[in-house]
């Protein structure tokens, strides 16, 4: 069973393929999440669908490893799991990206001045 909590409210039951082990919203979509198993399988669902597409995409995971976390940008265009092995997959809807809708430059701390060392006669 799947529950709204925005609206409060049971919503279809909605069938995965696969086991699912992690669930995250798209941020750009209010109906549409995405689906993730251990193994690497994750799925695009809408929960607004009854019948869903049955289109599943694949995580190349290294030999017994498994995905520990998941999470999606600001701006809905890429996918982020890591795995048991401490890798980072990316994946993106393109090869020129937005990561954070609303970035900002980077402030860096000053730069540490050196002491000059000097010889005491």
């Amino acid at each position: 069973m799947v529950y709204d909590l925005r609206m409060m409210r049971a919503v279809v039951p909605i069938q995965s393929v696969f086991l699912p082990n992690l669930l995250r919203f798209v941020p750009a979509f209010s109906s549409r999440f995405c689906v993730v198993s251990q193994t690497g399988q994750f799925q695009i669902l809408d929960a607004s669908v009854a019948i869903q597409t049955p289109y599943v995409q694949n995580v190349d995971l290294s030999t017994g490893a498994s995905i520990t976390a998941f999470d999606i940008s600001n701006s809905g265009q890429t996918f982020g799991f890591s795995d048991n092995a401490g890798l980072l997959y990316l994946y993106g809807a393109c090869d020129d990206v937005v990561f954070n809708n609303f970035s900002q430059p980077t402030e860096f701390a000053d730069p540490v001045r050196r002491k000059f060392q000097f010889e005491i006669l």
